[in-house]
This record gives structure tokens, sequence and C-alpha cells, in this order.
């Protein structure tokens, strides 16, 4: 497992890269994922500092793009990835959506709805296959929803990571119940995904850790260490 942290960590500060980066390289984490907003696109000078602290700091770096992106935003992601062979970008997969082919990019399809729906996941297994990518799923938007039968959910959810290979990408952040309003959120292992604590801890890829403060992710990166080695924290009830 390597553990990134996201660029929304710093939404009090406009999601700032060069921050997300220097706190990442300060913190110890694997690498990081950046989202590329569509103002972002015109700062290539900000773009090279980002890239240069990445380099020098040996982070890994995968650019998440907006549901609005398009062709204009290749310049910019590329040069974000322009110092690792590795080049993921992570996009929310809507039903029938064209995938660009951008040469060298490896495309991540994030699951972008709540709860289990077979026929999306299996389309976006295919479009990823197709692709050449890789899935990216957030878990805990599996929960996003109130469910008549939770056991089912969680059923489906144990099924998908099952299937995951160290070249996809999980999306963690945690609450309780079926309201994932930023209020409700919580240090991993306190909500839902403490129902996963194995399946996550032998997740052998990226993990990234997507909370909008700090001292979140490094909280919850302390329980994916736990988990990773064994040292699972008591599951939740199903019901």
């Amino acid at each position: 497992m390597s553990v990134y942290l996201a660029s929304s960590a710093f939404r009090d500060q406009a999601y700032d890269l060069r921050q997300t980066v220097r706190a990442a390289a300060f913190y110890r984490f694997a690498g990081v994922q950046l989202f590329l907003g569509r103002p972002l696109l015109s700062s290539e000078l900000y773009l090279k500092q980002v890239r240069d602290l990445a380099v020098s700091a040996r982070l890994k770096v995968i650019v998440h793009l907006p549901d609005d992106f398009d062709d204009s935003f290749l310049p910019a992601a590329a040069l974000l990835l322009s110092h690792q062979k590795e080049k993921k970008l992570v996009v929310h997969y809507f039903p029938g959506m064209a995938i660009p082919a951008w040469p060298g990019m490896a495309w991540g399809l994030e699951n972008a709805f709540s709860g289990g729906d077979e026929m999306y996941f299996e389309e976006l297994d295919r479009v990823a296959g197709e692709r050449k990518g890789f899935l990216a799923l957030d878990l805990p938007r599996l929960f996003a929803l109130p469910v008549a039968r939770k056991e089912d959910l969680v059923a489906f959810a144990r099924g998908v990571l099952g299937k995951l290979n160290p070249d996809d990408v999980l999306h963690l952040i945690d609450f309780p119940g079926d309201d994932p309003a930023r209020a409700n959120w919580c240090v991993l292992g306190e909500g839902n995904m403490g129902l996963f604590a194995r399946e996550i801890g032998a997740f052998p890829g990226a993990v990234v850790l997507e909370y909008e403060d700090l001292s979140s992710a490094l909280k919850s990166r302390e329980v994916l260490e736990r988990w990773q080695w064994g040292g699972r924290l008591a599951p939740m009830s199903d019901s």
C-alpha cells in the first residue's frame, strides 16, 4: 500500500498544490493527488514549481481532472506528470462518456454515483480495459445514500474491493450512516470504512486520502498503517 495526500487537504487555501506537495514531503507520504482546476491551465510557472517540488521530494503524482475537462487540459496535466514514467489521470466516469486518447496517459475511471450498480461497474471495467486504464474506486461514495439492506451493499463493496489490482487507486474518507455531508466526516475507521479494514489493509495499490483538512488525513494514515499490519479496529455492525 502507498498512501497519497490529496490537494483537498488544503481546501482552506484554495486547494494549493504547492502546499500539498510540501506537506506530503514533510509528513512522508508516498505521493500526491493534485486536482487540476481550469484556472490553473494558464499558470505554467506555478505548475512547473509544483512539478519541481514533487521531483525534489521524490513524490509520485496522480492528476485528478474536473468533470468539464477537455483537450485543453492535456498540456498542464502532462507538465505535472512529466517527471515520471507512470502518468495517471483520474476522472469521474459517467455512462457513455468518451475518454480521449491522450498519448502516454493512463486513465483512471472513478465511480461517480452512490450505491452498488453492477451494470455501471461492469461498464467502468470494460471502458478502463479498452483504454488500458485503471479503476479509481471511491469506496465511501457507495454508502452515500439510504439503503434498505446495508448488508447487500457491504457484500457488493467487498466484491469490488476483491477485484482491485495494484494499478488501481482507492479513494477514502469516512462517515457513519448514509449521510456524507462534510460535517459528518470522521477519521478512517470511525464510520463505514471500518467494515473493510481487512480488505483495505491488504490492498497493494495507491490509497488516496481525500479529506479536506490535513489533520484528518494524518490521523487516518495512522489507521491505515495499523490495518496494513493487521492491527484491525473493531468492525462496525452491519445493521
